[in-house]
């Protein structure tokens, strides 16, 4: 799915309760320098991707929340100490039971009282015959597969 056919159903979706959005194209570059920027008036929407940094879930997590990072709960100008609280104790909880417990309910509180709309987690499907040994891919959203680990029958 394309950005710009997301951001086309987004934009008739907010028509039929009202909301007005205009859609401006721009390369990831010019993007990130607005989005970055502390100027909040030039931002009021985005689209962008956000993968997973390492197999951790405090990885999505502390960015979205931590504001003293200035990461992207500080380019959002959003600010929850209640909610970043519940992110650091599930970041240090002993217990995977723990850890579980405090993530559903931070999920619950993010999605909705956050400023974030996660629309869906991307996949990424390869076709592989049946003649190659060594395939691996990490799930970590690596952005390249390593060829030297692969070989041919």
């Amino acid at each position: 799915l394309l950005f710009t056919d997301l951001a086309a159903k987004v934009q008739s979706d907010l028509a039929k309760v009202g909301l007005v959005m205009n859609i401006k194209q721009m390369q990831i570059s010019e993007l990130l320098n607005i989005y970055r920027s502390e100027n909040s008036a030039d931002k009021q929407m985005v689209f962008i991707l956000w993968g997973p940094d390492f197999a951790d879930p405090d990885g999505n997590v502390a960015p979205f929340t931590n504001y003293a990072l200035k990461s992207i709960a500080w380019r959002n100008g959003w600010e929850n100490k209640e909610i970043a609280d519940i992110a650091k104790q599930a970041a240090s909880a002993p217990t995977d039971a723990e850890r579980i417990s405090l993530y559903a309910k931070f999920n619950e509180r993010m999605l909705n009282e956050g400023p974030y709309a996660v629309l869906y987690q991307p996949l990424r499907t390869f076709g592989v015959r049946a003649n190659i040994e060594g395939f691996a891919f990490d799930p970590n959203d690596t952005p390249s597969l390593t060829f030297a680990a692969m070989s041919k029958k």
